[in-house]
């Protein structure tokens, strides 16, 4: 009795394996805020493309634009569903790199200067201008830096209740919840 017609034991393997080869699966592990991941299957570009999507829909528009501009930064795209045009190597290292992103955006403990002021944020537009803005949880103050003015910063320091976060693009929920964190 011949036995031509068996095939090896990886070969039945792969060939059962519910079309893993065709998924382009990543050999690195699946992104770190992945929402379906089925370990039989792998973690493909699209499923990387969905769950980006999805963190997408549920950010808010400074995190979204965020979010948008380090992709452009990183590979030159403009929409998240161009990701599928990219090589798997280089889905890969942007995977990594934006489980990094979002590992910051999460884990950002501000640090105390010197005069008493912790930076909130960074970088951000006020009539054509940009500005870095402070808060002083001891003074109840906000200082609004900016940084285009070098070598000397320009500086303007509010109370609280004078500050308008909206006039240099500031949720004003998003403000009220930074407060209400260092007063916790």
């Amino acid at each position: 009795m011949k036995f031509r017609y068996l095939k090896t034991f990886n070969s039945l393997f792969e060939s059962t394996s519910a079309g893993s080869h065709d998924r382009g699966t990543s050999n690195v592990s699946p992104f770190k805020y992945a929402i379906n991941f089925d370990h039989r299957i792998g973690y493909s570009k699209e499923d990387f493309i969905k769950d980006l999507s999805e963190i997408y829909t549920g950010s808010t528009h400074r995190e979204r634009k965020d979010l948008m501009d380090f992709i452009f930064k990183n590979v030159g795209l403009f929409k998240i569903s161009q990701i599928s045009d990219l090589s798997q190597d280089k889905v890969d290292s942007l995977m990594k790199a934006i489980e990094e992103f979002l590992d910051s955006k999460a884990d950002y403990k501000p640090q105390s200067l010197p005069d008493g002021y912790f930076l909130c944020y960074e970088n951000l537009g006020k009539n054509g201008r940009r500005c870095d803005v402070y808060y002083s949880p001891k003074s109840k103050s906000v200082k609004v830096s900016f940084t285009d003015s070098y070598p000397e910063a320009e500086e303007i320091k509010y109370s609280l209740d004078e500050f308008s976060p909206e006039s240099v693009g500031i949720d004003p929920d998003d403000f009220s919840k930074l407060v209400d964190s260092f007063n916790n």
